[in-house]
């Protein structure tokens, strides 16, 4: 406003100027009628040109204040022009930049109150990042204790556990072993890291001869939970032999086998008392042999009345002392098997075995026991099945020992299988039952000497508690392998292997009876 005054102002002046000028030198010459007509030409000189300084610069002013609005950041302003000159033209530009600084004042303004949203949002999202970050970093810390806890605590056991502890990876290169391991071997771990296992401790059986050293490959335990024996020969730093208990188990991440662990102990001391005491057995086995066997020859001549007549409650007291004596005779010939294995005083004299005859033989031996509880027998047998030589005395019996347990130990109307396969080089023997099943807190101890269940001695008090270890003792001294899985109450697989390769002649005084 201020603008169009100044304007408005100026050009008045410039039009009265030649008059004010011509009227200061014509004054004193003119009459008062001339002075007052000058003065009515003077103000309509000025009226007109106000009105003609209105037509002309008040676009002028107003282009010069919607600019300084412009310049405010006010783009809402527009201009009333109605001509259609150059400042008409000038106007309508100015109202159509107004108008589009407007709308991208407006855009502008939407856009950075989204953005501004946008932001909040991103501030709140890296706010709660911050809190979970500072939270999962307080678990793991956590957790990095409980590890830490853990981790001192495996060492503590390893460190002090009595039995020897060896971890391999698949090519049975030693990555760790303990302090136990250590004292009983005589070597250090920093000499046995990356060495082969088998090649540090040379496996040897009980005559100091080399054993394969497949016999611990993750290939013999893949298939079961582990291996244990008793009948296994390490040597130390010095090259003495010693014997040992071996437990053998894989490892596994995420069901990938990633290598084995192998426990041991020396068992020098154990293998010394055993000595003595199978010795003795041996001795009394034989000294029982011949009066239980005298008790059974005259109680057969006493039922078979050669000495006379007898009534039925004396034939029911002779038939109770001849099964007596026939269980008798049955433990004393146990006796006498246990310590031959152990005395290595037991021979092995191969010959051609037909297995599927001899499965056949014992299974029609147990027919009565498989009628009488009503059990069904299945039984399946590989169609390429070789003739191997081996020991048929010592296949019957862990033919006989297998079978029989599996019906002795199953309910009736329940269900024994049989199968015979061929497998790489091993012919496999598994028998399967729906029997009472072996606690698992005891499943460690079943191919032990004299061990018999607690779900099953209740069931059943006749039995010795060593058909498993003779059985394994036999697979063991053939080079084969016997392993088992089982679930209380409902039933047991036992699986063996004998190589197809057969055995070789051993030389003994005695055979397995």
């Amino acid at each position: 406003m201020r603008i169009r005054f100044k304007f408005t102002l100026s050009f008045i002046f410039l039009s009265l100027f030649p008059l004010v000028v011509a009227g200061i030198f014509a004054f004193q010459k003119l009459s008062k009628t001339d002075i007052l007509f000058i003065g009515f030409i003077a103000l309509l000189a000025a009226v007109i040109s106000f009105l003609v300084a209105r037509i002309f610069f008040r676009p002028i002013s107003e282009l010069a204040d919607m600019a300084s609005r412009f310049q405010e950041g006010n783009f809402s302003q527009k201009i009333n022009v109605q001509s259609k000159d150059e400042i008409g033209k000038i106007s309508q530009i100015f109202n159509n930049l107004g108008k589009q600084l407007q709308e991208l004042s407006l855009n502008f303004e939407q856009k950075v109150e989204e953005r501004t949203v946008e932001l909040k949002g991103k501030i709140k999202d890296l706010e709660n990042t911050k809190r979970a970050i500072l939270n999962l970093l307080e678990d793991l810390e956590i957790i990095k204790n409980k590890l830490e806890t853990a981790r001192a605590k495996d060492e503590a056991i390893l460190v002090n556990i009595g039995e020897g502890l060896i971890f391999t990876d698949l090519e049975k290169r030693i990555l760790l072993i303990n302090k136990a391991g250590e004292d009983i071997l005589d070597w250090e771990e920093k000499e046995l890291l990356d060495k082969t296992w088998t090649e540090v401790v040379g496996i040897k059986n009980e005559n100091a001869e080399e054993i394969s050293s497949d016999l611990f490959s993750l290939d013999k335990i893949i298939d079961s939970p582990f291996i244990f024996t008793n009948d296994y020969y390490y040597t130390k730093k010095n090259g003495k032999i010693f014997p040992v208990a071996i437990t053998a188990s894989k490892v596994s991440v995420n069901n990938e086998p990633i290598g084995i662990i192998i426990v041991f102990r020396d068992i020098t001391r154990e293998k010394e008392i055993d000595k003595a005491k199978t010795e003795f057995v041996s001795l009394a086995s034989h000294q029982l042999r011949t009066p239980l066997s005298t008790i059974n020859w005259y109680t057969e001549m006493l039922l078979a009345e050669d000495a006379g007549e007898i009534n039925k409650e004396q034939k029911k007291y002779l038939e109770e002392i001849y099964q007596g004596s026939k269980r008798m005779v049955g433990l004393v010939n146990a006796l006498l098997n246990v310590s031959r294995i152990e005395l290595g005083t037991f021979a092995i004299e191969p010959e051609p075995v037909d297995l599927k005859n001899v499965a056949q033989i014992v299974l029609k031996e147990l027919e009565p026991k498989i009628k009488n509880k009503k059990i069904k027998i299945h039984s399946s047998f590989d169609s390429n099945l070789p003739i191997i030589q081996l020991d048929p005395r010592l296949v019957n019996i862990i033919f006989q020992n297998l079978l029989s347990n599996a019906v002795k130990y199953t309910p009736s109307e329940g269900e024994v299988s049989l199968t015979v396969t061929i497998k790489d080089k091993d012919v496999i023997i598994k028998v399967t039952d729906t029997g009472y099943g072996i606690p698992l807190n005891q499943q460690d101890k079943i191919f032990s000497k004299l061990f018999r269940a607690d779900n099953v001695v209740s069931k059943d008090t006749e039995g010795t508690g060593l058909g498993l270890y003779i059985v394994k003792s036999i697979i063991d001294h053939f080079n084969g392998r016997i392993w088992f899985e089982s679930e209380e109450n409902k039933g047991t697989t036992f699986c063996a292997t004998l190589p197809l390769g057969g055995v070789k002649r051993k030389e003994g005084t005695k055979t397995l009876g």
